[in-house]
């Protein structure tokens, strides 16, 4: 008797919370639909382009954080409710809008906003005027004028990440920002000018800053020594500005990547000595004097077009997990044993590209002769009995033009028996 009183009420108790499941709707903050309301009435053109953003009659549709029917709104519940629930991410894309910033600071417990590929024209500075903001992502639109100055000064909200990517942005970047525990930091594609400021690599960047990011602006002086300091920074990226001066010391990091190709840089690269970098590129600048020595072998490394002197240093121990290698149009003496016929079996597996072309390196390779059949001719080394079958497994062009030196490398069958090896350029002086 027990047994069915218990089933009975268990039944009542399954149906009911069904019942109830079916008709929940959640119902959002009174405080988020003013601010929805006010932002679809004073930005006419902005509520063309979101047209699920709708308030209408239907139950359904006047509750934003309902099943996700107004498209790129994301909701949490109000903490100590049931069924009120607060936005806290908007994501839009490729919208069609053009224009200001709606004022979207209105919602208040707004966390993410990431707003791209748009064709947004400006930001307010009291958008920044928010004791939840997180994330904001306005990378390809249209914004111009400066990077608000108020951003870690009059306003300081809890921002971690701001991406400004192929905007117009021009001026300065403000030191305030300083003042910001920001992880990402990333305005790569503007007019961005003047010098990086150094103090913004002081303070709380010390230990938040991740990810800096400006390269294809306008930015002139110096590397910031202060980025040593940044116990947890892994990618620093410059490129294409108009930088001056040398790379300070960064033998405390240990870097995803560091990025500074094609600027005005120069001097000796003693600051890279012992650093951990996986992906370097210096490329297109005026160092001189050797490359240091490195905790790690990057998997990428571009150094052409430099000043570069002394040996190319021997990052190519398998494993090494070296696919990029770029060592041309600099004063390089010498290559590594492993770069000799004799030795290029031990060649990584994952080397795709290897070009050392343009520099003072003096060769004497083995190699074979196509008229003589395969037969090895020498110019002061051994016989190599596999030198026609070139022994790369992954390697996908080898480029030594324009170089000093003296015997055959391999013959023309080469790119036949090694089907990964699709380009290879030895113009070698005789």
């Amino acid at each position: 008797k027990h047994l069915i009183v218990w089933l009975v009420f268990l039944v009542y108790c399954v149906y009911t919370t069904h019942s109830q499941n079916l008709n929940f709707i959640p119902i959002t903050s009174p405080d988020d639909v003013q601010a929805l309301k006010t932002i679809l009435g004073d930005y006419p053109a902005f509520a063309e382009t979101v047209p699920s953003w709708n308030f209408s009659n239907n139950a359904y549709d006047t509750s934003p954080c309902y099943g996700g029917n107004w498209v790129g709104i994301t909701c949490n519940p109000v903490t100590g409710t049931v069924s009120t629930y607060t936005i806290v991410s908007i994501t839009l894309a490729f919208t069609g809008y053009s224009g200001p910033l709606p004022p979207f600071e209105l919602l208040r417990n707004l966390a993410s906003l990431t707003f791209v590929q748009s064709g947004l024209t400006s930001i307010h500075e009291n958008f920044f005027n928010s004791t939840s903001l997180r994330a904001v992502d306005f990378s390809f639109n249209n914004i111009s004028g400066e990077i608000p100055t108020s951003l870690g000064s009059t306003f300081s909200p809890p921002l971690e990440l701001l991406r400004l990517d192929f905007n117009e942005l021009e001026g300065p970047i403000p030191d305030s920002l300083r003042n910001l525990n920001m992880s990402v930091f990333s305005a790569n594609g503007n007019y961005l000018s003047e010098d990086i400021p150094p103090q913004l690599f002081t303070g709380p960047w010390q230990t938040s800053i991740t990810k800096f990011s400006v390269s294809g602006n306008l930015l002139t002086g110096p590397i910031p020594s202060t980025i040593g300091n940044c116990t947890n920074l892994s990618s620093f990226v410059a490129s294409g500005n108009q930088l001056t001066g040398s790379i300070p010391n960064l033998s405390n990091l240990t870097l995803v990547e560091l990025l500074v190709s094609s600027n005005n840089l120069s001097g000796n690269l003693s600051g890279l000595n012992r650093a951990s970098i996986a992906n370097l590129a210096i490329n297109q600048n005026n160092f001189t004097g050797p490359l240091p020595t490195l905790n790690i072998n990057p998997q990428f490394i571009d150094v052409r077009c430099n000043q570069l002197s002394g040996a190319i240093p021997d990052i190519f121990k398998s494993p090494s997990g070296v696919q990029f290698a770029m060592f041309s149009v600099n004063n390089f003496t010498s290559v590594p044993d492993v770069l000799t016929v004799n030795q290029l079996y031990s060649l990584p597996e994952g080397l795709n590209y290897l070009n050392f072309s343009c520099n003072s390196v003096r060769y004497d390779w083995c190699g074979t002769d196509s008229v003589a059949e395969g037969q090895a001719i020498c110019q002061g080394c051994d016989p190599h009995p596999d030198c026609v079958s070139f022994p790369v497994k992954l390697l996908r062009e080898l480029s030594l033009a324009d170089s000093s030196g003296s015997g055959v490398l391999f013959d023309d069958t080469v790119p036949s028996s090694s089907s990964r090896l699709w380009n290879w350029r030895a113009q070698i002086q005789m």
